[in-house]
């Protein structure tokens, strides 16, 4: 593998469902899983699917103290920047862009060390690959120096990375969560950023499409006024057209477990607010945004770094709720332009589309172990092995996949160490796998 990195110079609703689905269901997915080491109490039904659903909806009642969202924004990075290195998870995405963006002119306005754009890239993936927007977005800011680095196959659902985090934490949420370690080692003595959070917070909220419509003044579809109106009925009846709609994805399932998926998913629909204001903030607050932050702050703290998520912070989530109100800003785009519009290019504020990483996370390491999968590690009651095994062994694996992917080789672990289930039997004595990714060259060792 290639581990060098190159430097680019030049201008390169809040209410309990009041429904248990894995309890009314008569299958045991409310059960924590314990066929390893689980810090975060994620439940059977939660590692068979691969999913983490939000039934219970709150946010926190945070009084907004900034006129505009990009004033908190700036608020929040700033005690970052004083005290660098501060690296920034560049993608070429919206989320990672716009962080950026914010940071750089920032620093360039008071006086402080610009941030470090970071970028992993995977030579001969066209799926993942970013160059282009990456590049526009680096010269409409001027940045001389832009690392780049390519891991390979490294970052394989198990490869080393994954291997190494899942024998020093456990089991973690999401899935993917260990292929930012590289970056969080490259940020040791400071802050790794990253614009987790972005899809939830710029693009979910169920009535975008309405409230576009309204600010373009275009005729709403029939579509979005029953999404309006479905929005605006009683909970119980959102529930019952939610469950008769849902279909979980997951092919691997038992029988019994997808009817516990529907119940969870439908209870998540039905819980959806109207509410712009609510919405952003129940969203910051939400057990799988929660979760990722435990994680990768677990990381960050094993690393000697500061995981940071700005656009989840309580400041900015206040901020952008109250700029919005009650009806919104629009879909995702009139989202990112009304807060970020001058800092970026308009048409990266705008763009629809998307990396994938599916190829690059699906690599032969973890093709193997599903080749070679005995069916130990995961629930029987929920999960059939000859579905899994043709999930993880199709071309193209859906997300869900991936957690009990990592959670049966984790069991494999545990077991062939003779360790008693629920117990870590590596703990922290795994050296990380990139030891000096901050060194002044700039190289992994």
């Amino acid at each position: 593998m290639n581990r060098s990195i190159t430097r680019s110079s030049g201008i390169s609703g809040t209410r309990s469902s009041g429904i248990s689905g894995t309890r009314s269901s008569g299958v045991s997915g409310a059960s924590r899983w314990s066929s390893g080491p689980n810090p975060l109490g994620l439940t059977d039904l939660q590692v068979a699917t691969g999913v983490v659903c939000d039934t219970d909806r709150h946010g926190p009642d945070v009084r907004p103290v900034d006129r505009h969202p990009l004033v908190a924004l700036e608020a929040v990075l700033r005690p970052l920047l004083e005290r660098p290195p501060v690296v920034v998870a560049f993608s070429g995405g919206r989320d990672s862009s716009a962080l950026l963006a914010t940071a750089v002119r920032l620093a360039r306005a008071e006086g402080l060390p610009l941030p470090v754009a970071l970028t992993a890239f995977w030579t001969g993936d066209t799926d993942s690959d970013e160059h282009d927007w990456q590049e526009t977005v680096v010269r409409s800011l001027g940045i001389a120096d832009w690392e780049r680095f390519d891991p390979g196959t490294d970052l394989d659902l198990l490869g080393p990375v994954a291997r190494d985090a899942l024998r020093r934490h456990g089991l973690f949420w999401p899935a993917p969560a260990y292929s930012l370690i590289p970056m969080i080692q490259r940020a040791r003595g400071g802050t790794l950023v990253s614009g987790e959070g972005g899809d939830q917070l710029f693009g979910w909220w169920p009535l975008a499409s309405l409230r576009s419509a309204v600010a373009d003044h275009r005729k709403p579809s029939r579509s979005e006024v029953r999404h309006l109106l479905l929005h605006l009925s009683p909970y119980r009846f959102r529930y019952q057209m939610a469950r008769r709609s849902v279909r979980p994805y997951q092919t691997w399932l038992q029988p019994g477990a997808v009817e516990a998926q529907r119940i969870e998913l439908a209870a998540e629909r039905a819980a959806e607010p109207w509410s712009w204001k609510t919405y952003v903030a129940q969203q910051a607050a939400s057990s799988t945004l929660r979760l990722m932050l435990r994680t990768m702050q677990s990381f960050g703290a094993a690393e000697g770094a500061v995981f940071a998520a700005p656009l989840l912070e309580a400041r900015f989530v206040a901020a952008l709720g109250r700029f919005g109100g009650h009806t919104g800003i629009g879909d995702r785009s009139a989202v990112m332009t009304a807060v970020f519009d001058g800092l970026l290019p308009r048409p990266v504020l705008t763009r629809v589309s998307k990396a994938t990483f599916g190829r690059v996370f699906w690599g032969p390491e973890s093709r193997e172990f599903a080749r070679q999968w005995s069916g130990h590690g995961l629930p029987a009651d929920l999960v059939n092995v000859d579905a899994m095994h043709q999930a993880w062994l199709a071309e193209r694996p859906v997300y869900g996949s991936a957690l009990p992917l990592q959670a049966a080789w984790l069991a494999t672990q545990v077991e062939s160490a003779n360790t008693p289930r629920g117990v870590d039997p590596v703990g922290n004595q795994v050296a990380p796998l990139y030891s000096d990714l901050n060194s002044t060259e700039g190289v992994y060792s």
